[in-house]
């Protein structure tokens, strides 16, 4: 959280402390923040078909990609055995129509910036996503870094400014010029952040023997 601007912020999907508790399959004492879902579902999967293969009396059934197994499961008695084991689990459906089994998800949305959290809503399996009545949706500030060097008219640390000449903070209240009214009128009308971004040598810079870039134009190039 300290990490974010004032003008930017994150909306997290979380699943909740249930869906976490029911894939790792405990009561109590489950931990969310190293939850792997997809991991879970497929070793839960796994786990699910073997004790339905075992009730079934179908143990170390084998087969390859290009041939059946020369005594396969019957579908009569596997699908009953499968439904009666998933019985046995939270969160888990069987959906006949389509012969698969539907994990039953849940999800909560916030959004939070440098100072405040929010209650976007929740989103599940079954009911979809479902908005906080209260909750008003506000676009993200966009961030630009503008890439000049200090050179007058254009740009340069404003008087009594304790800055060097080279330019070493990237505020734009500490410089004044063309660059700078242009970028905070822009700004104001196209509601978006900027800061500065001067090249290290303070130059507009020249194409070097190896074919790169040094200076101004280097540093767009990189994406410095």
């Amino acid at each position: 959280r300290e990490a974010l601007r004032e003008s930017t912020g994150v909306t997290l999907m979380a699943p909740t402390q249930d869906i976490c508790c029911a894939l790792r399959r405990r009561q109590s004492l489950c931990d969310c923040d190293t939850l792997l879902i997809s991991r879970e579902l497929t070793m839960n999967a796994m786990l699910m078909l073997t004790k339905v293969l075992k009730a079934d009396a179908r143990q170390n059934v084998r087969g390859t990609c290009g041939e059946a197994p020369s005594n396969p499961p019957s579908t009569t008695s596997f699908y009953p055995a499968l439904q009666t084991e998933m019985s046995k689990w939270e969160k888990v459906e069987w959906q006949a129509e389509k012969l698969q089994i539907v994990p039953q998800l849940e999800f909560d949305i916030t959004a939070f910036n440098s100072n405040s959290t929010l209650a976007v809503g929740s989103w599940s399996t079954s009911q979809q996503l479902k908005l906080n009545p209260r909750y008003q949706n506000s676009p993200i500030k966009r961030h630009f870094r503008i890439g000049t060097i200090m050179a007058r008219p254009w740009m340069s640390a404003k008087s009594g400014s304790p800055m060097m000449t080279q330019g070493s903070a990237s505020d734009p209240l500490l410089y004044e010029g063309y660059c700078v009214e242009l970028a905070t009128r822009l700004s104001q009308q196209m509601n978006f952040d900027f800061e500065f971004k001067f090249p290290a040598d303070g130059q507009y810079g020249s194409r070097q023997k190896n074919g790169s870039w040094n200076g101004l134009v280097g540093d767009l190039s990189n994406g410095v």
